[in-house]
């Protein structure tokens, strides 16, 4: 039996190269796409008053393997903040004898941000994926970048986008990282600096990155010209108003948003009026797990109440799986994530794989 402690799963991580990436996501959309998994729903345990944790057991079983995740998440009762996510993932073999724990903490933050990248490659990078786009519709550009928050799901997300993005041949593109507090946002800067110098992506020059404050009054401009948005932070509230993109511009063009930071009912990173509005993303909603999103997904819940009805969502797994991508790059869209067995068991597979060859781990 293997074990991977945080700073084995971190140090792993770290040293990952291009082409182990890309391998992981490949790995990860094919998972994420096949039919023969079964993954229960999670079950989410309130510790008892005056505790703000939760814990969340995630099960998920495959003809050859078996996984479960235990989570804790602790949140302050008067504030969106949380602390980091503590607990293990357990992998068995199909026999029931158990192969590996890892630590959980950097996984979560990892394969979360791993996933959005099948979306986001749909959209923009399609030749990354294992598969052939049936869509004779081009990517639209890719200039301007959002990150909302800057913690571990944002720094992720913004390694993997350049690394699909160099990967893929095109330019980098300017990244605006936005947070509450401008010294969090300027370290996230200084890790991705150091990252880079470490490891070089050679086709293109250091990509051009930014940060401000949710408060700035450039907020609205930045949100205008932006190509992809991508929120990663537990708030509760909105963290802009519809009205920022609901308004045209001229030449038009479509956006990409990426949800991932929020995953109860009361949380919502997105003001729900973006998915029922005219104009806005309620055309093309890609989820993770439907069943899980109608029950954790805070902006989901609150717009299907607004609207009266049940909105149309699209699982990832299928959609990526169809090659059917065209209504993907030509609107707007809105993937939602609240987290999935599947996604553990995927990637805790290829790491365990991966620490073993490299001698990680106890």
């Amino acid at each position: 039996m293997l074990v991977l402690t945080n700073s084995d799963v971190s140090t792993l991580l770290g040293s990952l190269k291009s082409s182990d990436i890309l391998s992981i996501l490949s790995v990860l959309a094919l998972a994420l796409g096949n039919s023969s998994i079964n993954q229960p729903p999670r079950q989410a345990i309130q510790h008892p008053h005056p505790s703000c944790t939760t814990t969340l057991l995630m099960p998920t079983a495959t003809p050859s393997a078996f996984s479960i995740k235990i989570l804790s998440l602790e949140a302050s009762p008067t504030s969106s903040q949380r602390t980091s996510p503590k607990g293990s993932i357990f992998l068995f073999s199909s026999d029931g004898s158990l192969d590996a724990v890892l630590n959980a903490s950097a996984v979560t933050g990892f394969r979360t941000a791993l996933a959005c990248m099948i979306p986001f490659s749909i959209r923009f990078l399609p030749h990354v994926l294992p598969s052939q786009s049936s869509s004779s519709c081009a990517p639209p550009p890719l200039s301007e970048v959002l990150i909302f928050g800057a913690g571990l799901q944002a720094e992720w997300t913004i390694r993997l986008l350049l690394i699909l993005c160099n990967h893929a041949d095109i330019p980098l593109p300017k990244i605006t990282i936005i947070n509450r507090t401008l010294p969090r946002a300027q370290s996230l800067i200084t890790t991705t600096t150091n990252w880079l110098a470490s490891n070089p992506l050679s086709k293109f020059p250091v990509p051009d990155l930014q940060c401000t404050t949710n408060n700035t009054p450039s907020l609205k401009a930045l949100l205008t010209t932006a190509d992809a948005i991508f929120c990663c932070t537990p708030s509760h509230d909105p963290l802009f108003p519809a009205s920022h993109l609901l308004v045209p511009v001229t030449p038009p063009k479509t956006r990409f948003i990426s949800a991932i930071g929020s995953y109860k009912p009361a949380m919502k990173e997105l003001d729900p009026d973006l998915l029922i509005s005219p104009g806005g993303f309620g055309n093309c909603i890609m989820v993770d797990t439907r069943e899980g999103c109608l029950v954790g997904a805070g902006e989901i819940i609150a717009a299907q109440q607004r609207k009266g009805e049940p909105l149309e969502l699209y699982e990832l797994g299928s959609e990526w799986k169809s090659g059917d991508w065209e209504k993907y790059r030509k609107n707007n869209v809105l993937y939602k994530s609240v987290g999935t067995g599947v996604m553990d068991l995927a990637v805790g597979q290829e790491l365990v794989k991966l620490s073993r060859e490299r001698l990680y781990g106890n």
